[in-house]
């Protein structure tokens, strides 16, 4: 059982890393929209990984801005 919560605690964590890497690119890209609602993904898996007590496992080397929706 132990080793199950670690898998999706594994896989959560990886699905961090790719909507963070994915948000960049939206930043990068300026398309606000789609940058804005990866943040709103990215901060409700944060949470949800935090909760589980995985949330060293998410975190990338660097911070992301945060996106600007005009």
């Amino acid at each position: 059982m132990q080793s199950r919560v670690d898998d999706k605690t594994k896989a959560m964590a990886s699905l961090v890393r790719l909507i963070a890497f994915a948000k960049q690119n939206a930043v990068e890209l300026e398309a606000d929209i789609s940058a804005y609602c990866l943040d709103l993904a990215l901060d409700a898996l944060k949470q949800k990984l935090s909760a589980a007590g995985g949330d060293a496992l998410a975190e990338p080397s660097l911070k992301l801005p945060r996106a600007a929706v005009h």
